[in-house]
């Protein structure tokens, strides 16, 4: 049978409000039989009723945490640290894992708000019909992705703009004229902020060359930069594309493999650059070339803030955004192109 609080007083012949205050770290309770009180409950195994306390409280101690696909490793990275972090503050994660599918994105807000969430944190886009919710429960939200042109009230993240130039110029410096640039498909009729800046870093040099974009991929994972390649490494294999600029790391590493199943040589024969620093970039053959931004950072930056929040009385009417710089790790994938592949 668990050990109470009466279980306690009786033992160490105190009141159970004095055993509650003691255990609880609050005043007016004397230092001996502060440690006393302690003692007992070690030794018999108190554990205290989180749930009950709770529902005095009226609060549920828990965030909502929104992620687009927790096979990709960025963003697995960033929700431990978001994990680690609200944990270490008494706080609790509720994870939805929404596929990049927006009925599952709406199902999971629908359970997010009936576990009385205090507040969201959101990795990946969302719909107006869940930012309806976010507001009409009136919770702080904090984003760590743009989800358009505009920057949210409360965000912290990486300048994917920023991001799509340090790409783009490297290539362009590297020599090379004919670029591919490799996404998903939900970006076929979009410009997010990554790809406007890789193609505005180009139009800025001055250099006259052609850029394919092919947003060919089901999902941001490595088996997905594998097998939906097959359109990608045709014109690669034609000649037509020389230099490839992948979204993130994971459908770099698929595409790499698919490269080097087909004969084709990284770097001399194609280079390749990812976006991300994933711990596998740098122990992948060849490393991988990318543009690097912390997971860890991100994930502990952004649970911070919801915690600064859930301490502001105003918080409504503030604005915290925290733009991060991206930073270009050159590895061994990338090099200048050469006449023609092998």
């Amino acid at each position: 049978m668990p050990c109470s609080l009466k279980d306690i007083a009786l033992e160490a012949n105190v009141s159970i409000n004095t055993v509650s205050r003691a255990l609880r770290g609050m005043p007016g309770v004397k230092h001996e039989t502060r440690r006393r009180v302690q003692s007992i409950a070690r030794r018999l195994g108190y554990r205290p009723n989180t749930a009950a306390r709770l529902l005095v409280l009226k609060r549920s101690h828990s965030i909502g945490v929104l992620v687009p696909d927790l096979n990709v490793p960025f963003f697995a990275e960033t929700t431990i640290a978001i994990q680690d972090c609200l944990q270490s503050s008494h706080y609790y994660a509720y994870i939805v894992n929404t596929h990049n599918d927006p009925d599952r994105l709406h199902e999971g807000m629908e359970l997010l708000m009936e576990h009385r969430i205090e507040g969201l944190i959101s990795i990946t886009r969302i719909t107006d019909k869940a930012a309806e919710m976010v507001d009409r429960h009136g919770l702080p939200h904090v984003s760590l992705i743009m989800s358009g042109g505009a920057m949210p009230p409360h965000f912290v993240g990486y300048d994917d703009y920023a991001g799509g130039r340090l790409a783009a110029r490297h290539l362009v410096e590297l020599g090379h004229r004919r670029i591919a640039y490799y996404t998903g498909h939900w970006e076929r009729d979009l410009k997010p902020p990554r790809y406007a800046g890789f193609v505005d870093e180009i139009a800025a040099s001055g250099v006259d060359l052609e850029v394919s974009r092919y947003p060919d991929t089901e999902q941001n994972t490595i088996r997905s930069g594998y097998e939906d390649s097959a359109r990608l490494v045709r014109d690669i294999l034609k000649g037509g594309v020389r230099a490839v600029m992948c979204n993130c790391d994971a459908v770099a590493l698929g595409l790499m493999h698919r490269l080097n199943e087909t004969g084709l040589r990284i770097p001399e024969d194609v280079s390749v650059i990812g976006y991300d620093d994933i711990e596998m970039a740098e122990f992948c053959i060849p490393p991988l070339t990318t543009v690097a931004q912390k997971a860890g950072r991100l994930g502990e930056l952004g649970s911070k803030l919801m915690l600064q929040l859930l301490g502001e009385k105003l918080w409504q009417d503030a604005r915290h955004q925290i733009l991060l710089e991206p930073e270009l790790k050159v590895r061994r994938s990338t090099a200048a192109p050469r006449k023609t592949p092998k």
